[in-house]
């Protein structure tokens, strides 16, 4: 019986492929190079140049052993007989390589040519039938081997200090991936929980209808408890809300889940359509989601046959099967972990190219590189080590950083808030006290002001005391001062009424509540490092767990939040500030410059009874008033 059932897949991979091939010829040309490609980050493979993208050594090969042009490898002869056998058309749908210098930023990007890929001579040696079960998807090139296993290496880093090479991490932009997917290929557009709704771009829609796109959310038992299924249902009704009112996303093509977990995987291996392609933003956790598919696949396969040399045990026995057998299910995920799928990093742009990934030969997706729309991006990572990068990518648990039960740290009268050096929250100055819940994974110091802050950094070397609170090594350190006083963008934050949360692209989010009456109108300001973003939004929490409807006089219940989110925006942009006085320091400039640029950049009149001053009164019913999305 189980040899039928692997015939009969073998039979629908087959069939499927060569129908898949009819309708997108560039699916097909990526399953025939699928073993000529790194299985982790999906670059085309060779063994010639130890110093360019893609290099690879087989296992137990010596590179002296590479010198020797004799015979080709096996892995090149089957790259070349691939392309003999392609016209010129289906060769120009060939993609390759997105390290590749990019002529023209600002337009779609053709792929390269036959003529740029230049085949790789092997080792005189045949390969070995030993050899031969490392090709394919269980081969990876030495940039992958070395973030999994030696983070080390000066493949990963500049070898003259501790940085990122960038050229090793490349992060197109969005219409670079969308050029090399097929126009009629399923899409699915995976974003992080981490950041919602920062992670979705926009502009997908002047590409694909919303119709025509499949979104997911990962990252998810960062907002959600697994075991809670009151917060789960609560959620995905408010983000299929969401993305329907916003985007006319239809409400069925949106799904949850958490790759990390492998929560709900079952239910998305049947949600995502078969030859899809998996997009969205870099470290979105896109590759993790489809290596949970794979590896939850496996997991139900294993579990089957090891029920299967149990025939006196019942059937409902999965959960005793568990218990006895964990150490050993451990065991095989993390070996097949290691050889299939795509590889997994917290270092934006791991992944090169599109990577094929074959599901139990029935389900085959399209791993695709991560975009992004920020071209400062790797200047902060830049300047961090891997450690530092896992850390603060990695984000934080909802219910036990942000619940109302959580941890809190009052900052009031002015005070800045240091988010691990990296950003700096500056509070108004007169009678003002806040709660702030952390979110991330920043280390918070509070600072008496912004003058404090510059002393410091205006210092030839930071106090060993302090250096914790800022994410810069000793060599460093100089010029993370001179950027601060010089170089960080300065945003003012939309006037709120209530909670808010201050979200930052890839790291996550905090919590700040007002408290005690309010006093004055002065703007709250943030000092920010170019390579990243923030807004404001609406309260996440209060969209998993909602607050118990209150009476009103009346006797009839009343919403506590706004629900609908048509009406009212449940984010805002951060209105960027020019008037920074002088460019070496930080300077506290009066309350008045902010309310004029504020008025200026949302286009009200300052004399009109709108405009924001000291003199308006902020409550439940114009609180959004000065919200831009």
């Amino acid at each position: 019986m189980f040899s039928r059932l692997i015939l009969l897949r073998s039979v629908r991979k087959s069939l499927g492929r060569y129908y898949s091939s009819q309708a997108h010829p560039q699916t097909y040309i990526y399953n025939l190079l699928s073993d000529t490609k790194c299985r982790s980050c999906g670059i085309q493979l060779q063994d010639k140049f130890p110093d360019k993208p893609g290099y690879y050594r087989i296992p137990g090969q010596n590179d002296s052993n590479t010198d020797n042009k004799a015979k080709t490898s096996e892995l090149n002869k089957k790259y070349e007989k691939i392309l003999q056998n392609l016209d010129m058309s289906d060769r120009n749908l060939l993609i390759n390589n997105f390290s590749a210098p990019k002529q023209d930023d600002e337009k779609v990007t053709s792929v390269p040519s036959l003529q740029q890929i230049t085949p790789v001579e092997a080792d005189t040696r045949d390969t070995t039938k030993d050899q031969q079960t490392h090709l394919g998807h269980s081969l990876s090139c030495k940039r992958c081997n070395d973030v999994i296993y030696n983070s080390k290496t000066r493949s990963i880093y500049d070898p003259n200090r501790d940085n990122l090479n960038k050229s090793e991490f490349p992060i197109p932009k969005l219409q670079q991936v969308l050029s090399t997917i097929p126009v009629d290929a399923p899409l699915v557009y995976v974003f992080s929980a981490n950041d919602f709704p920062m992670g979705i771009n926009k502009d997908i829609f002047q590409y694909r209808p919303p119709q025509q796109i499949y979104f997911v959310m990962t990252k998810s038992d960062i907002l959600i408890p697994k075991t809670n299924v009151a917060f789960y249902n609560n959620f995905k009704k408010f983000l299929q809300n969401y993305m329907f009112k916003k985007f006319n996303v239809p409400r069925e093509n949106v799904f949850i889940a958490s790759g990390k977990d492998r929560w709900k995987m079952t239910d998305l291996y049947h949600f995502i359509p078969n030859y899809s392609y998996i997009i969205g933003d870099t470290n979105c956790g896109k590759s993790t989601l489809v290596k949970s598919l794979l590896i939850n696949h496996h997991v139900k396969h294993w579990k089957y046959e090891a029920r299967q040399q149990r025939p006196d045990e019942k059937q409902s026995s999965s959960a005793s099967l568990k218990n006895k057998d964990f150490k050993k299910l451990d065991r095989l995920i993390d070996s097949f972990s290691s050889k299939n799928g795509p590889g997994t990093s917290h270092i934006p742009g791991f992944t090169r190219d599109v990577v094929p990934v074959d599901i139990d030969g029935i389900k085959e997706l399209f791993d695709v590189p991560g975009f992004t729309t920020n071209e400062n991006l790797q200047d902060i990572f830049d300047k961090l080590n891997h450690k530092q990068i896992a850390r603060i990518t990695k984000g934080a648990n909802t219910s036990k950083y942000g619940s109302l039960k959580s941890k809190f740290d009052t900052v009031k009268n002015g005070q800045v808030l240091s988010l691990n050096g990296v950003g700096y929250l500056q509070f108004p100055g007169q009678d003002s006290m806040y709660q702030i819940r952390n979110v991330t994974k920043f280390a918070l110091h509070k600072f008496k002001n912004l003058e404090k802050v510059d002393s410091i950094l205006q210092r030839n070397e930071i106090p060993k005391s302090m250096s914790s609170h800022f994410i810069v090594n000793r060599q460093q350190q100089q010029q993370q001062r001179n950027e601060l006083r010089g170089y960080y963008k300065r945003y003012i934050i939309p006037p709120f009424y209530g909670t808010i949360d201050l979200v930052i692209k890839d790291i996550g989010y905090i919590n700040i509540k007002p408290t005690g009456k309010k006093l004055t109108n002065e703007l709250m300001v943030l000092y920010l490092h170019p390579s990243l973003e923030a807004i404001i939004r609406q309260p996440i929490l209060n969209y998993i767990d909602p607050p118990t409807p209150k009476k009103s006089p009346d006797g009839t219940n009343r919403k506590t939040i706004t629900s609908d989110i048509s009406k009212t925006p449940f984010y805002s942009r951060l209105i960027p500030s020019t008037v920074l006085l002088d460019p070496s320091s930080l300077v506290l400039l009066p309350p008045s410059s902010d309310y004029n640029q504020l008025n200026q950049y949302l286009q009200i009149d300052e004399s009109s009874e709108s405009a924001y001053n000291d003199l308006l009164e902020l409550d439940e019913t114009n609180k959004y008033d000065y919200w831009i999305e």
